[in-house]
């Protein structure tokens, strides 16, 4: 009777032949075992018990039965560290990365551990490196029947993440790669959870809003679950990005700011509180209640400091009639890293609306900006963009450009830090446009 307790020899055996590309009929006659025995074997329909016919197979595949069989103690403590350090978001990963590509040297084509040390870099290579190995994906889909559950979840997991992430990503057998996850989740609470997690990017990709909620309730249930405080801090995180994205902005507004008190109630180390408070700012921001984005923004800018935040920072100032502020923020923004270079006509333009309203410089910066950057603005960029345009327009008696330029605003709904300057009724501001060329004709 054959004794290994690796739940990964199957698995391996049936990465060996697919590799290979042997044909399971022949193979099987030149073992003399039946072929549906040897299917059901590589399927992992039933584990391998006679050490006789492991000797057929492994002969017929060119492996050593003894490495085959052999266990590594060491290597099985590793994978649990590197589990703990990659769930955790622990630093110490990247050089433990580096650790299983030496094992993986060891293990590839001679031991059933070298399928562990391909769900490892699966993982690490996808979440962390973003760098998408068709070669290693393809490889565990076509043995994924014969991995144990956990595994099978582990590998349907990232190709959920891998369908976010790469344009190039190619469905497996046409397969809902989270629908396949799902039937897992029982298996593993700390893949369950980044699996609900990456829940939250793939329905907002295919724009199915109405399963995010659950995503983020089952992902925060299994962060809990295992006291993972920094995925519970990203989560959060982008579940508010998300309800900024659909329009909900109380709603975001409001969990973000259960996640800060959540954090200040229990004392938890926040990972990156500069961008929660920079979160927090923004969606005051866009909700026009610029006395507390400003408090938000300062307290952003004591660690976090781009040229975009001091912009916010300015036009918040701006709006509050604060403009020697306002100009001081304009200055060191200047100076400040860019987080785009757009960001530094949108300085520019704040300036000049300072020192003289809607002047054609300021109109002029404005096309500048769509013109040369227009195809990469973020839409409440864009949209900012065309109300000062629109406004622009207004405020100097054009009132049927002003009209036109606003028509496609009206047609959605628009959530950005400024709003028009037009308050008619569309009748109202024909009228107030005839009136002006009646005006003009009289001349």
């Amino acid at each position: 009777m054959l004794k290994n307790s690796n739940l990964f020899l199957n698995a391996f055996l049936k990465l060996c032949v697919v590799t290979k590309k042997i044909n399971v009929s022949v193979m099987a006659a030149q073992v003399s075992l039946d072929t549906g025995y040897l299917s059901r074997i590589f399927n992992n329909q039933f584990q391998l018990r006679k050490e006789r016919n492991l000797y057929k197979i492994c002969r017929y595949l060119g492996l050593d039965v003894d490495l085959l069989l052999e266990t590594h103690d060491d290597f099985e403590r590793f994978c649990e560290r590197f589990k703990t350090a990659f769930y955790y978001c622990q630093s110490d990963v990247h050089q433990m990365y580096l650790e299983l590509l030496e094992y993986g040297k060891v293990f590839e084509g001679r031991s059933p551990y070298y399928i562990q040390v391909m769900l490892l870099r699966l993982m690490y290579e996808t979440e962390v490196k973003k760098s998408y190995s068709y070669v290693l994906l393809n490889s565990l889909m076509r043995i994924v029947t014969s991995l144990p559950r956990s595994a099978r979840l582990l590998v349907w997991t990232y190709c959920v993440l891998a369908d976010i992430q790469f344009t190039d990503f190619e469905r497996p057998g046409r397969k809902n790669a989270f629908h396949e996850a799902v039937q897992l989740v029982d298996s593993d609470s700390n893949i369950r959870g980044r699996l609900y997690y990456f829940g939250l990017s793939y329905f907002r990709k295919y724009d199915r809003p109405q399963y995010m909620k659950k995503c983020y309730r089952k992902a925060q249930d299994s962060f809990l679950e295992t006291r993972n405080l920094i995925m519970l801090e990203k989560l959060n995180m982008k579940y508010s990005g998300l309800l900024r994205a659909y329009g909900y902005m109380q709603k975001a507004l409001q969990n973000d700011l259960a996640l800060l008190h959540e954090f200040d109630h229990h004392e938890y180390q926040f990972r990156n509180v500069e961008i929660l408070y920079n979160n927090i700012a923004w969606t005051y921001m866009l909700l026009h209640e610029f006395p507390k984005a400003v408090d938000y923004y300062r307290l952003t800018i004591q660690t976090l400091q781009d040229n975009e935040i001091y912009f916010n920072l300015a036009y918040c100032l701006y709006r509050l009639d604060q403009k020697a502020e306002a100009l001081e923020c304009i200055r060191l923004g200047r100076l400040a890293n860019s987080y785009g270079e757009y960001v530094y006509l949108l300085l520019e333009w704040l300036e000049a609306m300072i020192n003289r309203k809607y002047s054609k410089k300021s109109y002029g910066i404005l096309h500048k900006i769509l013109k040369v950057y227009g195809t990469h603005l973020d839409v409440i960029v864009k949209d900012m963009l065309q109300i000062e345009i629109v406004n622009y327009l207004y405020y100097n008696g054009d009132y049927f450009s002003a009209l036109e330029a606003c028509i496609p605003l009206l047609s959605r709904t628009v959530y950005t830090p400024n709003e028009l300057m037009i308050h008619e009724t569309e009748d109202d501001l024909e009228k107030k446009i005839s009136g002006r060329k009646r005006g003009s004709s009289k001349n």
